[in-house]
This record gives structure tokens, sequence and C-alpha cells, in this order.
């Protein structure tokens, strides 16, 4: 026979939501700065001028991973919000990173195929980590909202102390 799991609380899915948003904006950002960093030979500098259109990518990224990190870790359920956050994160890597730029070094470089090979694999990377960063936010968000939701049931349970 089926039994329904009871509801998680608010606080609880507000704790996922709140800390897979955290850790989804934290690990985006990170991801998206280092291989920017790569890509561009270590730095955002030209001439001895700091660039900061790496970083404004950067910060958009920690942007999709505020809202993939909520939705995921707002789940409560640990295996599920991992697998909503990879899914999120990598779909939204594709669609915004993975195809424009496959398609634009196609009909920059041409079709010389040691050029594409190689950025293949440099998106492939960046795809990768992007979607581990989703499923770490949506796992440890998730994590925590099934965490409160058993230490409200502990709190809830504790016998109360006799006033004096």
């Amino acid at each position: 026979m089926y039994t329904v799991k009871p509801a998680y609380s608010r606080l609880s899915r507000l704790v996922g939501a709140c800390l897979g948003a955290l850790v989804g904006s934290v690990l985006r950002f990170s991801v998206a700065l280092t291989y920017l960093y790569i890509a561009t030979d270590w730095g955002f500098q030209r001439d001895g001028e700091i660039l900061t259109e790496g970083y404004y990518l950067a910060a958009i990224s920690a942007f999709i991973g505020v809202i993939i990190g909520g939705i995921a870790g707002f789940t409560c359920r640990p295996v599920m919000g991992a697998v909503i956050g990879a899914a999120l994160s990598a779909g939204c890597c594709f669609g915004l990173i993975i195809a424009p730029a496959s398609m634009g070094v196609a009909i920059i470089e041409g079709n010389t195929h040691s050029t594409l090979h190689a950025e293949k694999i440099e998106l492939i990377v960046g795809w990768m980590s992007m979607t581990l960063a989703g499923a770490l936010a949506g796992g440890i968000g998730a994590y925590a909202g099934v965490f409160c939701e058993k230490l409200g049931h502990r709190l809830d349970k504790a016998e109360p102390t006799p006033s004096t």
C-alpha cells in the first residue's frame, strides 16, 4: 500500500530554498569566473586595463544560480532537488552558452576540425561543471530543508521545562 509522506512546513521549504539559492549563486559564480579566467588566459586584462565584462557574465550566472538553487532547494527532497538543480542548470547552460558559442565558433573559425574539437571539449567541461553546481545547490538546499523539518519535530517533542 502506498503511503503519502507528510508535507513539509513552509519554514523548512523556505530554509531549503534560501540555502539552495545561496549555494547555487556561489557555485555558479565561481565556476563561471574560473572558466572565464581559463578561457581568457588567466585574467581580464588587456594592455594593463582591467576588463569588467567577465565579472558581469559571472554575476549573471550567479543570478541564474539563485533561481535554480531556490527552485531545487524548495523541494525538501535531496535526490529530487539534485536532479532538478542539475537539469535546470544544464538546460540554462546549454541554451545560453553551449549552443550559441559552438555556433559562433563554427561560423568564425570555419570547419577546421582541430579547433572545433578543442572548443567543444572546453564547452563540455564548463557545461559539466555548471551541471554539478546545480546538482549540489539543489541537493544541499533540499537537505537543509529536511534537516530543518527534523529539527522542528525534535523541538516540538521536547518536554517543556517546569517554570518556577
